[in-house]
């Protein structure tokens, strides 16, 4: 028995089918959006299963660090910034600073980062406010920022991390990654980031304990540009190379790599339009013969679509994929299926 399922436009909602097959069972789902092919939780699950949350990272080291290079202060005047939109070069609350009153990145020249710690002083605007960092371009990096809305210390997603990759912004995919943050408004905000291969720790005004930890960076890029995020005010940025602080490269265990219950091997398809006011189609799925390539689940068994894609096409069209893969079984059986 075969069965699809189209998923709505605006957002990725799972449904749920139960059957009964002897043989093989295939499964076909189909993802279109709005805003571009998006990403989708749809490894299958053959039984109800709770995915546990992320491993709390391993304590980083406070010594001295041997392997870091001396620090490196970046001036806040022109000669030193690579500037979209607008920026102003000026001394803010007695602090040279640079301030991006329409949003936009300033990107710090001459700086290329792998690994270490990185320091600045903040005054977060509105939503956008953050730092980029190992930058391949503007549609490769790594991102945090935050959403001051007076009562960060409460809010659990006043402080997100997030990348983009192919120009999409991944900042709805992983919510694990979003927490409060003691961040004061119309006040200088001390933030120091340690990155260290694929993990990241993040301190906010000094705070004793890291304010978010992130055990797998997800972006496509290990190296690259640091930049500023605004609308925001920015002061005394030091990037100190190597310095990692004891914190280990390596990402944290996928808490479902032992799930046995979790499909993680797809097939994915060419991308093709789909047209305005239509809704995907069982019988347009492309045939066998078509293009197809592999597709692995990736963290939570996560397919990442976008990661191959990105936005194929301009907006406002509409992108679509499918993906498929097949289960045999050995015998009659009723399974249930989760997305």
């Amino acid at each position: 028995m075969r069965y699809h399922t189209v998923f709505p436009s605006t957002s990725v909602r799972p449904r749920r089918k139960t059957s009964s097959t002897r043989g093989s069972l295939s499964t076909y789902s189909s993802f279109h959006s709005n805003f571009g092919i998006r990403l989708a939780r749809t490894s299958l699950l053959l039984m109800a299963v709770g995915l546990a949350g992320l491993a709390g990272l391993a304590d980083s080291a406070v010594a001295a660090d041997p392997a870091a290079s001396a620090p490196i202060k970046v001036p806040m005047t022109a000669e030193h910034w690579q500037v979209e939109y607008s920026a102003a070069f000026e001394k803010i609350q007695g602090m040279d600073a640079i301030a991006l009153h329409e949003g936009g990145n300033a990107i710090a020249k001459d700086v290329t980062f792998k690994d270490g710690t990185i320091e600045f002083d903040v005054q977060p605007m509105v939503m956008g406010t953050g730092m980029v960092f190992r930058r391949a371009d503007d549609k490769s990096f790594e991102m945090f920022y935050f959403r001051p809305n007076g009562k960060c210390a409460e809010s659990p997603a006043c402080l997100q991390y997030a990348p983009q990759t192919h120009n999409i912004l991944l900042w709805d995919v992983f919510p694990q990654y979003q927490v409060p943050a003691p961040i004061h408004d119309g006040e200088w905000n001390h933030v120091k980031l340690v990155i260290s291969g694929k993990r990241m720790i993040m301190y906010v005004n000094h705070s004793s304990t890291p304010t978010l930890k992130v055990g797998r960076l997800v972006g496509d890029t290990s190296d690259g540009a640091i930049g500023l995020s605004g609308p925001g005010y920015f002061a005394n940025l030091v990037v100190t190379p190597g310095a990692t602080e004891g914190l280990s490269p390596e990402a944290e265990a996928d808490p479902s790599a032992g799930d046995t219950h979790l499909v993680r091997d797809w097939q994915l398809s060419a991308v093709s339009e789909l047209a305005a006011g239509k809704d995907p189609s069982y019988s347009e799925m492309p045939e066998a013969s078509a293009e197809w390539k592999p597709i692995t689940a990736e963290l939570g068994g996560l397919i990442d679509i976008t990661r191959e894609y990105g936005l194929p096409l301009e907006r406002p069209k509409r992108s679509m994929a499918w993906i498929k893969t097949t289960i045999t079984s050995d015998k009659a059986q009723t399974i249930h299926t989760s997305f």
